[in-house]
């Protein structure tokens, strides 16, 4: 009997069987993984807008709390609070604000019980922003008188309206609205201004 030789084609076989069904998993995989890191930096990207916004209301509520009640020029002190809020959000680098309120702030933290946002009536300043020159367009409105004396003190809100630009469209929409608002109690002014 003549020695038995093995052919090595069939272990080939196997091989490239293997090889092919890596890829073929590699050809289904890639792309949701890519999707999902595109999708992990746009929404890291997007939170971090939503924070610098957030930030920026609080700052705009802490100044107004503590100074616009005792201010003998309410437009002044309303233009202060705004270049206080412009200047936080210029660290917004894929995000553009679109307007901002300050309003007296009912027990929710809403203008006159608006969840919505959409009537800046009485008792309420709103600036839109003019991307030309990047700063807030003239104010509209009035808030005249602020109750900063006695034991019901009023309290102030500052609403904040911005739109984020996703850096993908995976998701459908190339922008996002973020909406942040924070109300403070105004500061007690001196007995003196009461």
């Amino acid at each position: 009997m003549i020695g038995h030789h093995r052919r090595g084609r069939p272990a080939e076989n196997a091989t490239e069987r293997q090889g092919g069904a890596v890829m073929v998993e590699a050809v289904i995989v890639l792309p949701v993984l890519v999707m999902l890191v595109f999708g992990i930096i746009s929404f890291g990207q997007a939170y971090s807008s939503g924070n610098t916004v957030a930030g920026a209301t609080r700052t705009g509520a802490r100044l107004a709390s503590a100074t616009y009640a005792p201010a003998t020029d309410k437009n002044a002190a309303a233009a202060a609070v705004a270049a206080a809020v412009k200047a936080d959000l210029s660290n917004l680098s894929l995000a553009t604000p679109v307007e901002m309120w300050m309003y007296k702030a009912d027990s929710n933290g809403l203008p006159n019980g608006d969840a919505t946002f959409t009537n800046c009536s009485s008792n309420c300043i709103k600036w839109t922003w003019n991307t030309t020159t990047a700063t807030w367009n003239s104010a509209s409105g009035s808030w005249s008188n602020p109750n900063g004396c006695g034991q019901t003190l009023d309290y102030v809100g500052i609403y904040v309206k911005a739109t984020h630009k996703l850096n993908n469209t995976f998701f459908g929409s190339t922008t996002l609205t973020i909406k942040q608002k924070t109300s403070m109690r105004i500061e007690p002014v001196s007995n003196v201004l009461c």
